[in-house]
């Protein structure tokens, strides 16, 4: 796993690629550990002050938010329901449908009420590296927590394709970088 303190400028993130700039429907799941009623951002391909902007997924007071722009520029940021839990570990999800245009959210497997209106029908091909643990390279959302694992999925349902995998085991304490499953290299910013 990967112990965050939420100062600026720690994270880990992965450069940016053909496999990881998914420009249609997408799903996102974050296995972590960590106060829930925050507004830390757990996941994103998003560099807001250079409008490089895909999408990220973080919390909202004790809600999920999947921000998504098409432009790079834009976004919108549609709400879950509350989550049914504000501490400890879970494992969060969200869905983006690109055809119906909408955001799905899900809390330890169980859906969190209807899919939501996204207001996007794409994700913006940005250049921006995918980021766990903050987002804007290190210096917008930063997690105070622990997070398992995460993994970014081309598609939604039974055809989504995995190409981004954040599963830092067995590394040891004090590693700076990793190769995961899927071949990307991973590198810790910061502490």
């Amino acid at each position: 796993y990967a112990r965050f303190d939420g100062v600026a400028g720690t994270y880990v993130s992965t450069p940016d690629s053909a496999a990881n700039s998914v420009t249609g429907s997408m799903t996102i799941e974050v296995d972590a550990d960590h106060s829930w009623s925050t507004n830390d951002s757990l996941a994103g391909k998003w560099d807001g002050p250079t409008n490089q902007r895909s999408w990220f997924l973080d919390l909202a007071s004790t809600k999920l938010r999947l921000n998504i722009s098409s432009n790079g520029v834009s976004y919108g940021s549609p709400l879950s329901l509350t989550l049914p839990f504000s501490s400890g570990r879970h494992t969060v999800k969200a869905e983006f449908d690109a055809a119906a245009e909408t955001v799905t959210y899900y809390a330890d497997g169980v859906q969190l009420g209807s899919a939501v209106a996204a207001g996007r029908s794409s994700i913006f091909n940005s250049s921006a590296d995918v980021s766990i643990g903050a987002i804007n390279t290190g210096t917008g959302g930063m997690v105070d927590g622990i997070i398992y694992s995460a993994k970014l999925y081309n598609g939604i349902g039974a055809s989504k394709v995995l190409v981004n995998n954040f599963y830092p085991q067995p590394y040891l304490q004090g590693d700076t970088n990793f190769t995961s499953v899927t071949g990307e290299l991973w590198t810790l910013q910061g502490n």
